[in-house]
């Protein structure tokens, strides 16, 4: 199995992890209520499905190729305003992200371990912002490029 492989099966299933654990704490211990417990479900979702791409894309199945993919299109666009706000980061994530607040607008680079996410809409005063991910980008253009081994098909059908 090629290293770049594991490398991303292993950030989606730390990622997937580390994020069932924060809306965990998020809904158990937080003093504050959940204001969007649908965002909570669908985010819960999103990590659960990391994990399992990152576990059989390490398998080198092709649903694992295949969901890996889904993954890390859901991590490439960062998106914020008022009517929407999308970010997700699993395990590792870099970002650059131009934000527009009144006549002020600034460039940032953003650095997330573990898992991110931000889930909104309708969210009150939030400036315009849009980004991109940089290793999802790159993890992206892998999978996409990456055919599994015939010898992996051959395993799958046999069993």
């Amino acid at each position: 199995m090629k290293t770049w492989l594991r490398i991303i099966a292993g950030l989606e299933v730390a990622g997937g992890l580390s994020g069932i654990g924060l809306i965990t704490w998020q809904v158990l211990i937080a003093t504050e209520t959940i204001h969007a417990p649908l965002a909570a479900v669908i985010a819960f979702g999103v990590y659960i499905l990391s994990i399992v791409a990152g576990i059989t894309l390490w398998q080198e199945q092709p649903f694992g190729r295949k969901t890996s993919i889904i993954i890390q299109m859901i991590q490439l666009p960062k998106f914020l305003s008022v009517p929407l706000t999308f970010f997700f980061s699993f395990g590792f994530d870099l970002y650059i992200y131009l934000v527009s607040i009144a006549e002020f607008s600034n460039l940032r680079i953003n650095l997330k371990l573990g898992a991110y996410h931000q889930l909104y809409i309708n969210l009150p005063n939030a400036p315009f912002g849009i980004g991109v991910s940089i290793p999802a980008c790159i993890f992206l253009a892998k999978l996409l490029s990456y055919k599994l081994p015939a010898t992996v098909d051959r395993k799958i059908l046999r069993s």
